[in-house]
Order: structure tokens, then C-alpha cells, then sequence
């Protein structure tokens, strides 16, 4: 598989499928539920259903703030999933590239629709 540890310093900012391409186990090209949550139980070192602060990357801090819904200083598998189905926009059930995070597509690559006419 690929790598671990991910993009270098100084390189490109990672884009939508470059973090489709970090879950995505069975190379489909999407994340299903399945590897996100693959993802939370990886990082639970203690198996005890939550991600703390020693178990988060980067000591806690912002992934602690993203996802740690109601402040009690652990990530639930729920508070964990709600970002999964936030980013599943068409509700599949998986999060495919134009659904990942990442910067905007370069201008060009995927033109918006022209406006209707009125």
C-alpha cells in the first residue's frame, strides 16, 4: 500500500483525492463508512470506543476541536462518523473525491454550469 505518513512538508496541500486515496483500503476510489471508521479504531489505541487527546494526531488540539462535539475531551465513533456523513453530501453512504475535502479543483478542470438564461 501506500506509505505511511503522508504528504512532505512543503508540498502541495493535500487534495480531495489525496484523502480519498488515505482511507480508501480496497482502492475503489471512495471512502466507505467502513474505512472511515477503520481510521477511529487505528487511532483508539486503548480500544475503549473513543479517541482522547493522547490518541489523537498532533497531541489533540484542532482534530480534538473538530470533532469533539459536546466538549467531554474524547471522541465518540458517532462524533467521529457525523464529519464522515457531513462530507457524504449525496448520502451513498461513501465520500468520493468531489465529496473530500481538499482545495478547489484547478480552474478549468471541471467547468460550473453556465447560469440558466432568464
Amino acid at each position: 500500500g501506500p506509505a505511511p505518513g503522508g504528504m512532505a512538508a512543503g508540498g502541495p496541500p493535500p487534495s480531495g483525492a489525496d484523502f480519498v486515496k488515505r482511507f480508501d483500503t480496497n482502492s475503489d476510489g471512495k471512502i466507505s463508512a467502513d474505512e472511515y471508521l477503520a481510521d477511529f479504531t487505528r487511532m483508539d489505541a486503548s480500544a475503549d470506543g473513543f479517541v482522547d487527546a493522547t490518541e489523537a494526531p498532533q497531541g489533540g488540539g484542532d482534530f480534538m476541536g473538530k470533532f469533539d462535539t459536546n466538549g467531554d475531551k474524547k471522541i465518540s465513533k458517532d462524533e467521529f462518523m457525523a464529519d464522515f456523513k457531513q462530507m457524504d453530501q449525496n448520502g451513498d453512504g461513501f465520500v468520493d473525491v468531489a465529496e473530500a475535502p481538499g482545495p478547489p479543483p484547478e480552474a478549468g478542470a471541471n467547468p460550473p454550469p453556465p447560469p440558466p438564461a432568464v
